[in-house]
């Protein structure tokens, strides 16, 4: 096992970019870190989106994390996901999971490498608290 000098002394390579791609949600909870809610106006528009998922690759990225907000409410979630693809990086989407439903055919078709769902509390009472809403 390499000693701790051994591991600073190499050069890290960062691998995966973590990408807020909008700050819109369609939750409310009162943990959020993000301040999310409404989207924001400097937000990315769709081409400056695809280009930014092109700089990803060229730096040497592995893959690109999505998320946000909700980055599945972004009208071209799907267009930015298909390039992160194209470009053949890994592709995780970080979701609050109430529109899995809605989305699940276009998640399958691209073969997404990881959704992490996030489970808000260990009963209905408390996941609706942390959530600020029902479901």
């Amino acid at each position: 096992m390499p000693n701790i000098t051994s591991l600073i002394s190499q050069r890290i390579k960062p691998s995966c970019a973590v990408w807020e791609i909008t700050l819109k949600c369609n939750s409310n909870c009162i943990h959020c870190g993000s301040k999310a809610g409404k989207t924001r106006p400097d937000e990315l528009n769709t081409e400056e989106s695809l280009n930014l998922v092109r700089e990803i690759h060229d730096c040497g990225y592995k893959g690109v994390a999505l998320m946000g907000g909700e980055p599945l409410i972004r009208d071209d979630w799907y267009d930015i996901a298909r390039e992160i693809k194209k470009n053949k990086l890994e592709l995780s989407i970080v979701t609050n999971g109430l529109t899995l439903n809605e989305n699940i055919q276009e998640l399958k078709s691209l073969k997404v490498d990881c959704v992490s769902l996030s489970l808000d509390g260990g009963s209905a009472k408390v996941h609706d608290y942390l959530r600020g809403m029902p479901g």
